[in-house]
């Protein structure tokens, strides 16, 4: 299930399961066929990212082995001459 053309993928980080660690790259290929675009792995940490239909969360979660689904956050810091510091 893909979400409307006019609505952007958002930014997700996949939290691979324990006992899946072992598989991860098994599993980012299952993300990837359930509409996730993966575009880091990191394999020590257990961490999957990448993007994905705001539609296609649901099926992302309830992959065996993985842990959690959640939306990734940015972080801007002020310029270093910026009063707020």
């Amino acid at each position: 299930m893909s979400a409307p053309v006019d609505q952007p993928d958002v930014e997700v980080v996949v939290t691979v399961a324990d006992d899946h660690l072992p598989h991860i790259k098994r599993l980012a290929s299952d993300l990837e066929g359930k509409g996730l675009k993966v575009s880091n792995m990191m394999e020590g940490l257990g961490i999957i990212s990448g993007k994905a239909s705001v539609a296609d969360l649901q099926q992302l979660k309830g992959l065996k082995g993985v842990a959690s689904v959640e939306a990734a956050g940015n972080v801007q810091l002020p310029p270093p001459e910026s009063d707020v510091q």
